[in-house]
């Protein structure tokens, strides 16, 4: 894991996250987990390089449901193809539990999962 420049760390205390009304009453739950997702991120580029796939970016977007109470999110996930890096693509998982299912998985599964959601691409994947 990459330890943050201190140049990355004063970008993030200067985020938003800090001067939201739970950072500001001492709740500084949020801010720890954004802080692990943007420095430590759950997911191994190595891993991912293997099967030929390079991850770009990824994002997090907040889902409301019921105004009232239900909040989830939406992660996306922007890749390319090692052997085509201008072919740029992205796809969507909902919620922490799908999330940690994709992080969790071994090689020859993240290999069926690109091959099925992207199958005109199984070409791209190295096997």
């Amino acid at each position: 894991m990459n330890k943050p420049t201190p140049e990355e760390l004063q970008s993030f205390f200067r985020s938003d996250i800090f001067r939201s009304e739970r950072a500001l009453n001492g709740d500084f739950t949020q801010a720890i987990e954004a802080f692990y997702e943007r420095f430590y991120s759950a997911f191994d580029q190595k891993k991912y390089n293997e099967i030929g796939i390079h991850i770009d970016d990824i994002r997090r977007e907040q889902l409301l449901f019921d105004e009232q109470t239900d909040t989830d999110f939406k992660v996306i996930i922007d890749f390319h193809f090692i052997q085509e890096p201008e072919n740029k693509q992205s796809f969507s998982l909902i919620g922490a539990e799908e999330e940690k299912m994709f992080y969790d998985q071994d090689k020859e599964e993240l290999l069926s999962f690109f091959i099925l959601r992207f199958r005109r691409y199984s070409r791209l994947l190295i096997q």
